[in-house]
């Protein structure tokens, strides 16, 4: 098992902070902290202006089909129908320091860091708070169809079924800090910083462990189809093939604070924080000469 990585030049070849990227099929949504949005069709990248011409601080976004989402953190919330950029605020009017945006069909997820949750239904947004009425650090959250996941730094970790919330509890009753989780239908996987990689297959967690029994600074996942992929902030990358996990480092030997991963049909997608940005084709991950591989 392989990947073989190209590398993303879509402001030129200057490092970004790459902080967020969402894929759908050979599509790429790209998020860069302090700089601009980008988006790839498959075989160019464009520059998208939902706020206009000036950087702001995109902090996450999210990529279905022809529509989009993407926040500033301490800004607003836009939305792309597939044809126009229009701001859309489920918090009202007033800035937010946005951490969550996501998208599935017309449903979307969005969060905020130390305040709420809302969910789009295809017609408005609600505000949905698993745990009561309180302010909650929410870091990352995701959705696929009628199912969402979202985790909460220095705190607990939800999934939505379609009905209602419930807590998970991959690592016990004790709070984690969830920085990243994905969800693909049944299957989720959620990283606790500092922590463990886990697992959800429909019925119950299990802990992965791509780099062994250590502890590791994992940031970043994704999970598409029975595959997954995991980057440490200041680390390396990891991807599973369905069978094993193995460590990919598109940029050579070096390490690479991996900040923003996603994965789909076709991608697999690493950005590195003050970085590159790097794909892979991964729908023939078996039968590919090794590159850019360290197995163990």
């Amino acid at each position: 098992m392989s990947l073989i990585f190209t590398e993303q030049r879509p402001a030129g070849d200057t490092n970004n902070s790459w902080y967020f990227v969402s894929a759908d099929g050979e599509n790429i949504l790209v998020a860069d902290n302090g700089g601009r949005l980008w988006f790839y069709n498959g075989s160019t990248w464009s520059e998208q202006r939902p706020a206009g011409d000036i950087n702001k601080s995109w902090r996450t976004c999210g990529l279905s089909g022809s529509k989009r989402i993407a926040a500033i953190y301490s800004g607003r919330v836009y939305y792309y129908n597939g044809t126009s950029w229009a701001e859309t605020q489920p918090a009202g009017d007033f800035n937010k320091s946005w951490r969550i945006a996501g998208i599935s069909g017309s449903k979307m997820i969005a969060g905020v860091y130390n305040g709420r949750l809302y969910h789009h239904n295809g017609t408005s947004w609600s505000e949905v708070q698993p745990d009561g009425d309180s302010n909650f650090s929410w870091f990352d959250g995701h959705i696929s169809g009628s199912k969402m996941i979202a985790g909460i730094y220095g705190g607990r970790l939800w999934a939505y079924n379609g009905t209602s919330w419930s807590e998970q509890r991959p690592n016990g009753d004790n709070d984690g800090n969830w920085v990243g989780c994905d969800i693909d239908g049944d299957e989720m996987i959620a990283v606790d910083y500092s922590r463990r990689v886990w697992y959800y297959n429909g019925t119950s967690w299990s802990e992965q462990r791509p780099n062994g029994d250590n502890d590791g600074n994992w940031y970043s996942c994704g999970i598409n189809n029975g595959r997954m992929s995991v980057g440490v902030l200041g680390g390396k990358s990891y991807y599973y093939d369905g069978t094993i996990w193995a460590e990919v480092d598109p940029t050579g030997a070096g390490t690479g604070s991996w900040r923003a991963e996603s994965l789909s049909d076709n991608l697999a997608v690493f950005g590195d924080e003050g970085g590159r940005l790097w794909s892979a084709d991964i729908t023939d991950d078996t039968d590919i000469a090794t590159n850019f591989l360290v197995m163990f």
